[in-house]
């Protein structure tokens, strides 16, 4: 059969297919159709890069003044080997200027660490014997896995430097800037601007990434009108070892409430009257 042949029977059966349809554009119908299921066209995301960073401060306003419990994992490696605790977390973050975290198991105190302005303390229960040290928060914060400012970057609730870098790269919104003295480059869902992974490098080689696992579920921010809600688990990962933080509730706190409770959770002289360490160093 010839290929003018075979293009005068389709020319006819076409012709016959109209007549029974009711003309041509039922049949361009499903052909548009027919094409549309060929395969999904590539989905744009739907994000306006120049706008980013704005919606991202937008977004985390609500978040400089937070309450936190849950759970927290720490894993670590020294000369004794590996070790894991667990235990019940309870952490304010006031901004960039006061942080206090509380761990406890069966509802004693594990370990309390608060760093402020003009001084940090750590009191440790787990210890023999219990041990109180206080030092200015420049000494203490080097003797803790993550310091506060660091922490705040890597969970996702502080704004970003200023004139960071924003791009669309492999379908993820990729932001990168200096910050805290290191390099961030966060990796953000291109539609919803959740992060996935944000990392601080430090000249020192000293590399955290927070890591936010959405895929355990979310936490809905109380109190925080607008505010986007945050990746129920985050993996923070340090040069030492690892945190896990499992957030069962979250609650912003006005200034007024942080004030009330940071009259109690930053009382150095009532915790110590409370918990008694033996050492105080």
């Amino acid at each position: 059969m010839t290929s003018s042949t075979c293009t005068s029977n389709l020319a006819k059966c076409f012709k016959v297919i109209c007549r029974r349809l009711g003309g041509v554009a039922p049949i361009l119908g499903v052909l548009l159709i027919l094409h549309g299921c060929a395969g999904p066209s590539p989905i744009e995301p739907r994000v306006d890069i120049l706008g980013v960073e704005v919606q991202w401060s937008a977004s985390v306003e609500p978040f400089e003044r937070l309450r936190i419990r849950g759970q927290l994992q720490v894993e670590w490696t020294d000369d004794d080997g590996s070790h894991r605790e667990q235990g019940d977390l309870d952490a304010l973050l006031d901004g960039d200027r006061r942080t206090s975290m509380r761990l406890t198991k069966f509802g004693d105190v594990m370990l309390w660490i608060s760093v402020t302005p003009t001084r940090a303390w750590i009191v440790d229960m787990l210890s023999d014997p219990s041990r109180l040290t206080v030092r200015s928060p420049e000494q203490l914060q080097g003797r803790l896995m993550v310091r506060p400012a660091v922490l705040r970057m890597l969970l996702g609730i502080d704004p970003w430097p200023a004139d960071a870098t924003v791009q669309l790269v492999d379908g993820s919104v990729v932001v990168t800037g200096e910050t805290l003295g290191g390099q961030l480059t966060v990796a953000l869902d291109a539609n919803t601007l959740q992060p996935r992974e944000i990392v601080l490098e430090f000249p020192n080689a000293d590399r955290f990434v927070g890591r936010h696992r959405w895929t355990t579920g979310i936490v809905q921010v109380r109190d925080a009108p607008g505010g986007r809600a945050l990746a129920r688990v985050v993996d923070i990962v340090t040069p030492e070892g690892l945190l896990k933080i499992r957030s069962t509730t979250v609650q912003a706190l006005t200034k007024e409430s942080m004030s009330a409770l940071g009259a109690i959770w930053f009382d150095l002289d009532r915790i110590t009257a409370h918990l008694k360490p033996e050492v105080v160093e």
